[in-house]
């Protein structure tokens, strides 16, 4: 599990797989481009007063990839997409959330069943 206080020492752009991710605390983990680009929480992607999701997983390409990475601030980094979508802006604490590695999806759903 990534630690609260953990921020980015590492962004790697690791083609074709995903970004990878390695935490202060030494966590690190794989984010797959396409589960970064479900993810996406900006305004033209998850409907701003219900949170319902406006992009369904089966639209997104097969072959989706960050076109360009930048950093917003010391809080978040911005990815454009090769499927012309660049207004997604993914805070540190919101990767930290959705780390899709075992430990962390298990720890997800163990809180859940609670």
């Amino acid at each position: 599990m990534i630690s609260k206080s953990a921020v980015p020492i590492e962004i790697a752009n690791i083609k074709p797989q995903g970004l990878r991710i390695t935490w202060s605390d030494q966590h690190q983990a794989l984010y797959p481009y396409a589960y970064l680009r479900e993810s996406c929480r900006c305004a033209s992607c998850i409907h701003e007063w219900s949170g319902e999701k406006l992009i369904s997983p089966g639209s997104i390409p097969e072959n989706i990839a960050p076109t360009q990475l930048e950093a917003v601030g010391h809080y978040a980094i911005s990815i454009h997409w090769s499927d012309g979508h660049d207004t997604g802006i993914y805070a540190f604490d919101f990767l930290k959330e959705i780390c899709p590695c075992n430990i962390c999806t298990k720890e997800r759903l163990n809180s859940a069943a609670k």
